[in-house]
């Protein structure tokens, strides 16, 4: 028997997760943390958060194992994408991180893409953004020359740990598709994307496909943690690749909605797809000769989170506010809520983009603000879905949700009436981890395949259909949307021109 570990680094904690060789998880662990944001602009993280809850899950997984009689066979590494963290050459890190949600770079992008936006998006699979990697490490160069000259490598969080385990500097397509260096169908660092951001390919760590043996755990990290030395590691990609993978969307008519931090609307495609208007972006999935189309927004979890500690005790448990919004009827009784409080996404792109609630009367209640929010969100990935679709001409899709807020029955089923659409709850809760453990599973020999890893895994579980005159009376508040986002955008531009 061949137990994996998967280590899944998120936003906010890092998760250990053991599986069996039939991919049953048979011990967890989990350390939190927490990003740093002093301004609108800044979001950092101390990277010694990331070795230190590396450590403390790899020493746990290694105790708890033992004493249930296990071996931990092999890692599988999954995490969060697009940070920067600079490191000298004995893998030190220079500085904080720079995390995926700080927007410093914002300058930087907007220069890029007034200059050859349809040339990186053709190359890249994405415009440019502050949310990727490059801008970032150009941000270094222009603010911070002492670090940038002094940093070895620019690496992503999951690449500092894979060098925390290994002492190889190494990083995996699915990764290197969202720093915004890497030509999406080739596959390899584009030169020209290198020269239009100033970056030296001398500080990007070596390129692997997703699912390669990175290397194997060294001597050092052996005696601090009690992982057996010479163990493979295994870097299975990005944490929405994996989680593609473990939703286990293969079929042309299956689409899958990830809601966490943000909300990820993803699709699998065999071959690239590319958008005339480019409203989505385009990724190496983790699985050989595969592409994931991915619409996202900034406005899921993050804005649920904030709505909850303000209106409600931040102290207790978010059932509270859930209950209350039953309570509340489709519309919230006619407020609005516009949820880009960190920018608009897909299909706008639009970073300054600010979040609002309208049409609100002495009548109001805060279960009423909370259902707004709800359906703020909701409407946002029923965006996504809709450009999708129409990228798929047309195609009616099943669609598959899972993450933090499908755990909320009533969210479910918005997202259904919204989109017209059926949507199926993922069984397990699992979907990264389990892609990423089904990755590493057919890296190691365990399976010839991961699809043939993944045929334990529990298929769908509770289906939401959806409503025709909810759906008709969502399209009519899809108006009033549009109607008050044009209005955000003019009260904008009369603020700029004061």
């Amino acid at each position: 028997m061949k137990n994996i570990l998967v280590i899944d680094t998120g936003s906010s904690s890092m998760r250990g997760l053991l599986f069996d060789e039939m991919g049953t998880i048979l011990v967890t662990a989990r350390r939190t943390y927490q990003m740093r944001v002093p301004d609108e602009e800044t979001a950092v993280q101390d990277a010694e958060d990331f070795r230190n809850s590396l450590e403390d899950i790899c020493r746990e997984i290694a105790d708890r194992a033992g004493e249930m009689g296990l071996c931990v066979d092999g890692i599988s590494l999954t995490s969060q994408r697009s940070s920067v963290i600079p490191l000298d050459r004995e893998g030190k890190p220079l500085a904080e991180a720079m995390m995926w949600y700080d927007h410093r770079a914002q300058y930087i992008s907007d220069h890029v893409n007034k200059e050859a936006a349809e040339k990186i998006y053709r190359t890249c699979g994405m415009c440019s953004t502050p949310v990727l990697s490059a801008p970032k490490m150009r941000w270094f160069l222009e603010n911070r020359r002492d670090i940038y000259d002094s940093a070895y490598k620019l690496a992503g969080i999951q690449d500092y740990l894979i060098f925390l385990l290994t002492g190889e500097f190494v990083t995996d397509d699915s990764l290197a598709s969202r720093t915004g260096l890497m030509d999406v169908v080739k596959r390899q660092w584009s030169e020209e994307m290198l020269e239009l951001y100033g970056i030296g390919p001398e500080k990007l760590c070596r390129l692997l496909p997703a699912g390669s043996i990175a290397g194997r755990v060294k001597e050092d990290f052996s005696l601090k943690t009690g992982l057996a030395a010479g163990i493979p590691v295994v870097t299975a990609g990005g944490d929405q690749q994996c989680s593609v993978v473990g939703q286990r969307l293969f079929a042309c008519d299956e689409m899958g909605i990830t809601s966490g931090s943000g909300s990820y609307i993803v699709v699998s495609c065999t071959q690239p797809v590319f958008d005339p208007e480019r409203r989505v972006t385009l990724t190496a999935a983790s699985l050989p000769g595969r592409y994931v189309l991915e619409a996202s927004n900034n406005a899921s979890g993050t804005v649920y989170n904030w709505v909850k500690c303000m209106l409600y005790d931040k102290n207790k448990d978010i059932s509270e506010m859930n209950e209350e919004i039953l309570q509340s009827p489709p519309g919230a009784n006619g407020i609005l809520m516009l949820p880009d409080l960190a920018g608009k996404g897909c299909p706008d792109w639009d970073g300054a983009a600010r979040g609002c609630f309208v049409n609100i009367g002495f009548e109001a209640e805060k279960r009423d603000f909370a259902r707004a929010a709800l359906e703020g969100i909701a409407a946002e990935v029923a965006e996504c879905v809709e450009v999708l679709r129409e990228l798929c001409g047309g195609r009616r899709f099943r669609l598959f949700s899972t993450g933090g807020l499908s755990r909320f029955s009533l969210y479910n089923q918005i997202i259904a009436d919204m989109t017209g659409l059926p949507v199926t709850v993922t069984e397990s809760g699992e979907t990264t981890g389990a892609g990423a453990w089904g990755i590493a599973a057919a890296s190691l020999g365990l399976y010839g395949s991961t699809e043939e890893a993944l045929k334990y895994q529990p298929a769908g579980g509770t289906v939401y259909e959806p409503e025709e005159k909810l759906f008709a009376f969502y399209q009519e508040q899809k108006r009033s949307r549009e109607i008050l986002q044009e209005a955000g955008r003019r009260i904008r531009e009369l603020k700029e021109h004061k």
